[in-house]
């Protein structure tokens, strides 16, 4: 066997070693498409570091399934992955710019205590119970004459608080007026759970 023959087996070999290697790559493993269960993809994931893993597993969580087409998605969050990759390339990119996001709020938030303390040194504001009750439940527990009503579906639960107002300080208190608002773990936003005016005859 010649020289040249020996020199093209090993090409062709390195040429399908690289093919495989290529293909077996976890990173191009494709995300499940309109769902977050990833035990179809145990295997693939299970090959890649724990630090990729986990976000591949929380960008999935975080997109609930969803693939966007990158003239539909938000520049911001464009949920457009498709492979383990480009999962975990805009994973890194949201828990950065989330980072930024957070400095920028704690800073806000600084200085919002700031300008709270001296009210909250003088009121305390505290959730005493918190409950979901259906449509007809809420209309009785408003109206003792209420006459429950056919529910139907789609009404849902409504989110009911009872607020404890208390004066903490050593002084009367004139008036007292603000809303009160819930932070959700999951969630972006705050919850408003209610708006308070209390007067010097409340």
């Amino acid at each position: 066997m010649s020289g040249r023959t020996l020199l093209l087996i090993a090409v062709v070999l390195a040429a399908l070693f690289m093919v495989d290697r290529y293909q077996r790559n976890p990173h191009r493993t494709a995300l499940p498409f309109g769902s977050t269960d990833l035990s179809g993809v145990q295997e693939q994931l299970a090959a890649l570091p724990p630090e990729e893993r986990q976000l591949v597993e929380d960008y999935v969580k975080r997109s609930r399934g969803d693939v966007l087409t990158p003239a539909l998605a938000d520049p911001d969050d464009p949920l457009t992955a498709r492979t383990f990759a480009e999962a975990i390339t805009l994973q890194r990119a949201w828990q950065a710019r989330m980072k930024v996001e957070e400095a920028r709020m704690a800073k806000l938030n600084a200085q919002r205590d700031a300008r709270l303390a001296p009210l909250r040194a003088l009121v305390d504001a505290r959730v005493v119970r918190a409950e979901t009750l259906t449509p007809n439940e809420f209309g009785a527990r408003r109206d003792p004459n209420y006459f429950p009503q056919p529910e139907r579906t789609g009404d849902g639960l409504i989110f009911v608080t009872r607020i404890q107002v208390r004066n903490i300080g050593n002084e009367s208190i004139v008036k007292v007026k603000g809303s009160l608002k819930a932070r959700d773990s999951e969630a972006y936003l705050p919850l408003d759970l209610c708006w308070i005016d209390l007067g010097e005859d409340t």
